[in-house]
């Protein structure tokens, strides 16, 4: 996260683990959160990573999920 004002800007990014997540968005008093990205495989897919992704994300195609979450 940065801050600049009255704006934060946020990054997201994995470290490690079978899900790679990356994606950006920002935070203002007036307008709220607004953040989006992806989840993907990192590796071969599995059973139980491809079903959390399909229950947790509304647009999961060919291995990876995006999102956006506007509050």
């Amino acid at each position: 996260m940065r801050g600049s004002g009255s704006k934060v800007d946020i990054e997201l990014a994995t470290l490690e683990g079978p899900l790679r997540l990356g994606g950006r968005g920002n935070w203002t008093k007036s307008a709220g959160l607004a953040v989006s990205g992806t989840v993907e495989h990192v590796a071969q897919p599995t059973p139980v990573l491809t079903a959390f992704l399909k229950g947790m994300c509304t647009d999961y195609r060919a291995d990876r999920c995006t999102f956006k979450i506007r509050q």
